[in-house]
């Protein structure tokens, strides 16, 4: 009995380009059989475990169960355009939008085995699946390398898109665009933080380990994330009550504790050069230009008594990261005099 499409907008893009199997690399396969087979596969053997596994280096992450990878899903659909009532028109090719599932699928699957170095686990666990993931162990490093450049550092590096994936890649003859599906990936997962991955109940009972309550503290404060494609912004809200501002939480940066208004600053900092980093390779596909910020200052009835306003977006005249001279130590006067009185020495 052949399968109900599925809900999901992104998914059900992929179920209805399946139709026409030359549009994938592999003709004998059907490719949205097999995603869906390997997200029942890491539901059940993945995903529910990965509380358990990341409980042991002594804290209580935010929720990284399916509902966490659905979620992501749906953003990534969202910035894509993709309408949960409407149009599924994509600027995806279908292959990509395959790459650019299996990438959200994997991304964060690597906690199963702990938090330390996770984004480097994707790889490892469709070797795991064996034949499930498909035949061919080329395609799932490829895969793995975009799940992989969400995060993490290579060698002290966080340009991981550029060091895993090149700009076009392609394989048995089907061409793609692998920095621009890592970065979505990559950006899909850092906006897609809300009250619903923390603990609510140990967050109010005291009940979660001390350098872990800032985290869930800073994902309950999120009340939504609205990605409006149609005037290139994204609106995040916040609600905090003037209780939570008071307290100072444990952080591993800061000796004295950190107030949970200085962690959303840097959180929000941190999101910002996650847009600018991004958009240098999905600005063709994901034209969000700025990120909105709304901070609701709540008193002990739930009554607003507050309204904080930040826009993050580029602003001012650019800078160099490094001087041209030091990216390109060998394009200097007295280089080029010396190379070329040589040279005409020679003649």
């Amino acid at each position: 009995m052949p399968r109900q499409p599925p809900s999901l907008p992104l998914e059900r893009l992929l179920y209805d380009q399946c139709g026409n199997r030359e549009l994938f690399p592999d003709k004998l396969h059907d490719y949205c059989e097999r995603y869906l087979q390997i997200k029942e596969w890491l539901a059940a053997n993945v995903y529910r475990d990965i509380g358990a596994a990341t409980s042991r280096d002594g804290g209580i992450y935010t929720c990284h169960d399916i509902n966490h990878f659905e979620a992501v899903i749906r953003t990534a659909g969202k910035l894509i355009g993709l309408d949960a009532g409407g149009s599924q028109n994509s600027p995806l090719h279908p292959y990509e939008v395959y790459l650019l599932l299996m990438g959200i699928l994997l991304h964060d699957a690597g906690n199963v085995y702990g938090r330390k170095d996770h984004e480097k686990q994707p790889y490892k666990i469709l070797l795991e699946m064996g034949e499930l993931a498909g035949g061919d162990d080329l395609e799932k490093k490829r895969i793995a390398n975009i799940a992989q450049a969400h995060g993490g550092k290579i060698a002290d590096d966080k340009d991981t898109i550029v060091r895993l994936c090149k700009d076009i890649n392609s394989y048995l003859s089907i061409s793609y665009r692998e920095r621009l599906i890592a970065a979505i990936v990559r950006f899909a997962d850092e906006i897609c933080e809300d009250r619903s991955r923390a603990s609510r109940f140990l967050a109010e009972t005291s009940g979660l380990p001390d350098e872990s309550e800032i985290h869930h503290k800073y994902a309950l404060s999120i009340s939504s994330v609205d990605i409006e494609r149609s005037a290139c912004v994204i609106q995040i809200k916040y609600s905090v009550s003037t209780e939570d501002l008071r307290k100072r939480y444990m952080h591993p940066n800061c000796q004295d504790g950190l107030y949970l208004i200085d962690y959303i600053m840097q959180r929000l900092a941190k999101m910002h050069l996650e847009h600018l980093y991004c958009l240098r390779f999905m600005k063709e596909v994901v034209p969000i230009t700025r990120i909105d910020i709304n901070i609701e200052i709540l008193d002990a009835n739930n009554d607003s008594i507050e309204e904080i306003h930040l826009r993050l977006e580029e602003s001012g005249y650019p800078k160099m990261e490094k001087r041209l001279a030091e990216r390109y130590p060998e394009v200097t006067g007295e280089k080029m005099m010396l190379k070329y009185q040589v040279r005409d020495e020679q003649l």
